[in-house]
């Protein structure tokens, strides 16, 4: 009985809020335009983030940093120092504001919020891992200066020019020592293979493998090789590993 009244009350006293102009009454296209802004916001913040993080797995795959923890403490790293800071950064920055646009819907404001934050993340990596592929064509377009907008930003966050300990590229012969091989801005190296080198995947390598190589390369383009790995196109170290060209050496 006490709860039918409470319902009166508050209800009188809303009419008598909007007969007094206390409340205006909104009309129904407001909410479809506010709904309809905030749909479009949350679609152009996850295109916006499967860009960036698929950018970042492009650039540390075709750098080959991606490859290396498999060679231990060492190989960690290198591949901690090689992450692009600045862009994970600002990768967190919008993921938080997807997180407050999508909690704004019933759905995800009943979960707590571990849950649809980690949602949130899963579908961003997920959907970043399977778009880096795009971003090679956009890579050849700035070396060739035919990308005019974006281009500075792949030279700059793009495989660097000068290597440090970690060589990407691909087998073009065998010596008695090593092997021969080209990186992806057409420059050969000589890897040479010590007893000690680390070789997590075997020394089963032919001309035409994608391989990264761990080491040191002098002056005169050898490669001291600390570890060397064969690579799936699509390497992720998740498990699934392709043999196909999906990222193929650029000449």
């Amino acid at each position: 009985m006490n709860e039918e009244q409470d319902r009166k009350n508050i209800g009188g006293g809303v009419l008598e809020a909007i007969k007094r102009g206390k409340i205006r009454m909104r009309p129904r296209w407001h909410f479809v335009l506010r709904a309809v802004l905030l749909i479009t916001g949350i679609a152009l913040m996850f295109l916006f983030l499967f860009y960036l993080i698929s950018f970042i797995f492009f650039t540390m795959q075709q750098a080959g940093n991606w490859f290396v923890p498999v060679f231990g403490p060492r190989g960690w790293l290198v591949f901690l120092r090689s992450l692009p800071l600045l862009l994970i950064c600002l990768s967190g920055i919008f993921i938080v504001v997807l997180e407050v646009l999508v909690k704004k819907y019933s759905f995800a404001y009943r979960k707590p919020l571990l849950y649809s934050a980690s949602a949130v993340l899963l579908l961003v990596l997920l959907g970043g891992a399977f778009m880096a592929p795009m971003h090679r064509g956009f890579f050849r377009s700035a070396q060739e200066n035919k990308l005019p907008m974006m281009g500075l930003f792949y030279k700059n966050f793009g495989p660097p020019q000068r290597p440090g300990e970690v060589h990407r590229g691909e087998v073009i012969g065998r010596n008695s020592d090593g092997l021969q091989m080209q990186d992806v801005f057409g420059g050969t190296s000589t890897v040479v293979i010590y007893p000690e080198t680390r070789l997590p995947y075997g020394a089963d390598f032919e001309t035409g493998d994608t391989i990264v190589v761990f080491g040191q390369k002098d002056e005169s383009g050898t490669i001291r090789a600390f570890g060397i790995r064969e690579i799936g196109d699509f390497d992720l170290d998740s498990g699934f590993r392709r043999s196909g060209k999906m990222f193929p050496v650029m000449k």
